[in-house]
């Protein structure tokens, strides 16, 4: 009996850790669209998300019966198999899952959960078969193989459904209030708001209060009398206030509506996802408590075909020990909303895909991506020359805008305009409610991601210059979700055995080691976004401030950027002489850092120079060489960095005693040069200059002896190749870094001269 709880208290902490990290995923779906549009501040968005989780949460008892027997039968496992199969499933899930989170990556907990449990139930099959004491049961007799693929193609079918729904709702209302709405479409947009809220409202009436609030026949009656009479006055009431507050008070009622989609998405999430993270600590909770009230003495042999039947009540306020479950659960996701920062990024993750203005992109083209759009950029031109000119004329006028969304200096992300957010939550709000209304466990995820890329492509966001990029993001995620199946029916498989045949013994050890990989994932993803943050930074400065931008560039961040270079080099040289591999491979990591931080930086340059008076572009002229011999050095440092890791990490021989020593005294000189370097850029004091020179002149006179030494001893047949090769390119490439860093300073000597004056 002691083992049993013991397992009961293993699934509910698997439960509230599922919880957190199932939430940090899956917050995008409501998130997305309000974040994006920058309707409010993050935390207004956040409280009024909270809510709709709340009440959402206790509207999600009927879903909770897909976890006992939506995808398996109960009634063919005993107890201890199903606890089995849960505790893995729901292991499996926590790592799976909180994995994509550190990634930034949103994926589908509902997949996760479908083919955990396909494999727990497989591998239960697998040990059934070769036990002579158990009767083995053919997988269709466990597997509820009918259910899982009317799932499994209603997910693949909504991914194309969702994104084309998106496409071309965005497309028509596009062509009706174009780019520039707010102020001449007043009327119009109140009307979309009306038919928007009206829409949501029917799906939140049909889900939400029937048989919770009230007698479920008593509600089904008034809905099929009443239900035109209500959703018409809905529309006219909130078209009249829409109406009103547009034309009395100028009140932008876009963000009214964006808001109240953020609400209804929150509560169609909690209701019908909720079943991901507690459906199977649930499920198991009952088997146990059944298990003592029946009196029953062995959990090998107890059955449980009463999972069958609907346990999970209606009235949830009317079960103390249900309702306490769910309050808890709605409590450990409104806190995990605010001060995840994993869910945070997830969220970016998606509004980066999806903004309208082009910037820096995180996701590198791949080869299908580019075949994808050079098929379409085919596509397009040859529908161009069949469609009249008037028709082509008509739609380009309408995609004509004075000015964009940008970002917002709080949050530093880029967003699309509060119409599009409205064709988010709307779409995927109608499907995702629907979907809850059928007790179908429909993917949020799959429907809010493919209905935001969808609209998307339909506002022209994925222009020549991004839609590589942004294509490859969108394979990439759906790759996500099939890599998402994969691992989590093999994963559960895998642990299902090894928790059957290792019983408590496997599971404290697999506890443990649950913790040590959530604590090195949060490191991971402290330092990753440490990382990522100081590229987005330099890419999140809104056009109307470029003269402060050029004035805190040309301030801070070339010698902040200077300063990166020179810690690199310096350790990276030292790493590979003290054989330290791991920080070998960091320093690695850093160097490309700096690399897609200077090209971004470079991007923005231009960006600004473009928003910049003509009486700034020498300041520009000098900040664009500036930048250019920052990155020749930081290419040289890059190189560096990237070939002694790749020498160690391959593990050949390491410099001989003479190489290290004579990498050791270039490694002074150079940080000495580079130390004296920034501190005449921090002190302006240029009347150092000269000694630079002749510095830099000594350093290269000493590197070019050193290398004909060392060419003297090759001959001679001294050395590996492959080690001499190594230490002549090391030379090479700090000459480079010794040779721009002249150039730079002589640059910014220019641009000094020119501010004081």
């Amino acid at each position: 009996m002691t083992l049993l709880w013991l397992t009961l208290s293993v699934l509910i902490l698997f439960g509230i850790l599922n919880l957190t990290v199932g939430l940090s995923n899956d917050a995008v779906n409501f998130l997305n669209s309000a974040i994006g549009s920058g309707v409010a501040k993050r935390k207004t968005i956040y409280w009024i998300a909270g809510i709709g989780i709340v009440l959402g949460t206790f509207i999600s008892a009927d879903m909770m019966e897909v976890a006992r027997n939506g995808i398996i039968y109960p009634d063919k496992f005993s107890l201890s198999e199903l606890l089995t199969l849960f505790m893995a499933a729901m292991l499996v899930n926590i790592v799976l899952i909180d994995t994509f989170n550190t990634f930034k990556l949103p994926t589908s907990t509902t997949i996760a959960v479908v083919f955990e449990l396909i494999g727990g139930a497989l591998a239960i099959a697998f040990i059934k078969q070769y036990d002579s004491d158990s009767e083995y049961s053919h997988i269709s007799e466990i597997i509820n193989t009918g259910k899982v693929f009317i799932i499994l193609g209603g997910i693949v079918f909504s991914i194309g459904l969702s994104f084309l729904i998106g496409m071309v709702v965005q497309f028509i209302t596009r062509l009706i209030f174009t780019f520039n709405y707010k102020s001449r479409y007043r009327v119009l947009l109140s009307v979309m708001g009306g038919v928007a809220i009206t829409v949501i409202s029917y799906m939140i009436l049909k889900k939400s209060i029937n048989g919770i609030f009230i007698k479920e026949d008593f509600w089904q009656q008034m809905l099929e009398q009443y239900l035109p009479q209500v959703l018409i006055t809905i529309f006219a009431g909130t078209t009249f206030v829409f109406l009103f507050l547009s034309l009395s008070f100028d009140f932008d009622i876009s963000r009214l509506v964006v808001l109240f989609g953020t609400f209804a998405l929150a509560l169609s999430f909690a209701s019908n996802d909720l079943v991901n993270f507690i459906g199977l600590p649930l499920a198991g909770f009952e088997g146990v408590k059944k298990f003592f009230e029946a009196g029953a003495i062995n959990p090998d042999t107890f059955s449980l075909d009463f999972l069958n039947n609907s346990l999970m009540q209606k009235g949830t306020f009317k079960n103390v020990t249900q309702l306490l479950i769910f309050s808890i659960s709605a409590g450990i996701m409104v806190v995990t909303l605010f001060f995840s920062k994993k869910a945070r990024g997830v969220t970016e993750t998606e509004v980066y895909l999806g903004r309208q203005l082009p910037g820096y992109e995180r996701f590198n083209p791949s080869h299908l991506s580019r075949f994808i759009v050079r098929l379409v950029l085919s596509v397009h031109s040859a529908t161009i020359k069949i469609l009249p000119e008037r028709a082509v004329s008509f739609v380009n006028s309408r995609y004509e805008r004075s000015s964009v969304a940008v970002a917002r200096q709080d949050d530093e992300i880029f967003y699309f305009d509060t119409l599009r957010a409205i064709v988010n939550l709307t779409m995927a709000g109608l499907l995702i409610s629907f979907g809850t209304f059928l007790k179908f466990p429909l993917s949020t995820t799959f429907v809010v991601f493919m209905v935001a890329m969808g609209t998307s492509l339909a506002d022209m966001a994925w222009g020549r210059e991004s839609a590589v990029y942004r294509i490859s993001g969108v394979l990439y995620i759906l790759g996500g979700w099939v890599l998402t199946a994969v691992l989590a029916l093999v994963g559960s498989m895998i642990l299902t055995i090894v928790i059957w045949f290792g019983g408590m013994w496997v599971v404290i050890p697999l506890l443990f080691l649950l913790f040590y990989i959530l604590y090195k994932s949060t490191t991971f993803y402290r330092e990753r976004e440490m990382q990522q943050n100081v590229i987005v930074r330099n890419n999140s400065i809104s056009e109307n401030l470029a003269g402060s931008w050029l004035t805190e560039f040309r301030e801070e961040q070339i010698k902040s950027l200077l300063i990166k270079s020179s810690k690199v080099y310096f350790l990276s040289l030292k790493s590979f002489i003290d054989d330290d591999l791991s920080n070998l491979q960091k320093t690695a990591g850093d160097a490309e850092t700096l690399i897609k931080t200077l090209k971004v930086v470079t991007s923005k340059l231009f960006d600004v120079l473009v928003h910049t008076p003509d009486n700034n572009l020498n300041l520009g002229n000098l900040l664009v060489q500036i930048t250019d011999y920052l990155s020749v050095i930081a290419r040289s440092i890059n190189t560096i960095s990237a070939m002694l890791f790749n020498h160690l990490n391959n593990q050949h021989k390491g410099f001989t005693q003479t190489q290290k020593d004579d990498t050791g005294i270039l490694l002074d000189e150079i940080t000495s040069f580079f130390n004296h370097t920034i501190y005449a850029i921090k002190e302006c004091h240029f009347d150092t200059l000269p000694e630079l020179i002749k510095q830099q002149s000594l350093i290269l006179s000493h590197i070019e002896s050193m290398r004909i030494e060392h060419l003297k001893k090759i001959k001679k047949g001294k050395g590996s190749t492959k080690i001499n090769v190594l230490f002549i390119e090391l030379l090479a490439e700090s000459k480079n870094t010794l040779f721009y860093s002249i150039n730079f300073i002589k640059t910014y000597q220019k641009l000094a001269d020119r501010k004081s004056t």
